[in-house]
């Protein structure tokens, strides 16, 4: 099956069915199939039926086998979870272009997190940064300050009371590791 196929049937014909084709083209048995692409021949066969769908890592490897396009399958594949998600749901339109909006906010917001040279260098400017930190993957929102003070960088939660004391120090190669290795990334300066 060769790229532009591919595109004309992915739309409307299910994963199962470009899988189920792709191998028959190839006339190979499931039982051949599993032995190349290290796949339960029982979970291929249900692939094929739609009875379950496979992880991300096995149709990439399917992909390959049957020399498909990954993209065109991953969204076939992407595709056919949200429409199952959605298909009892009302204002399905609205949801897909609320999620398109959110998807392009969410990327432009990666554009703008600093690094932690970034960091460094305002503070040679202002000594005092205050910063909007988030958790990774987005479940956690919290305001930091980082203060330069006699050479030592100062990071305090911003409910916390200031106190330039050693639980709070760090030299520049310290601040640098930590924050590089935190779990926290930086999405704005405050002030």
């Amino acid at each position: 099956m060769d790229i532009i196929s591919l595109k004309q049937s992915c739309p409307m014909k299910s994963l199962g069915n470009i899988l189920k084709v792709a191998r028959e083209e190839k006339e190979m048995i499931l039982r051949k199939v599993s032995a190349e692409v290290d796949i339960d021949q029982s979970l291929i066969s249900k692939f094929e039926k739609n009875e379950r769908k496979p992880t991300k890592e096995q149709l990439i490897r399917l992909a390959k086998f049957y020399n498909l396009s990954e993209q065109q399958l991953i969204i076939n594949w992407y595709s056919e979870k949200i429409a199952e998600d959605l298909k009892y749901t009302q204002g399905t339109t609205e949801i897909l272009r609320v999620a398109e909006e959110k998807i392009n906010y969410y990327k432009s917001q990666e554009n703008k997190k600093l690094n932690s040279s970034e960091i460094l260098s305002k503070l040679k400017i202002k000594p005092v940064v205050g910063l909007q930190l988030t958790k990774r993957k987005g479940l956690l929102n919290s305001t930091w300050i980082i203060y330069l003070k006699n050479g030592f960088y100062y990071f305090f939660d911003i409910s916390e009371k200031i106190t330039f004391d050693k639980k709070h120090r760090y030299s520049k190669e310290q601040f640098i590791k930590d924050y590089e290795n935190s779990y926290f990334e930086i999405d704005c300066e405050c002030f």
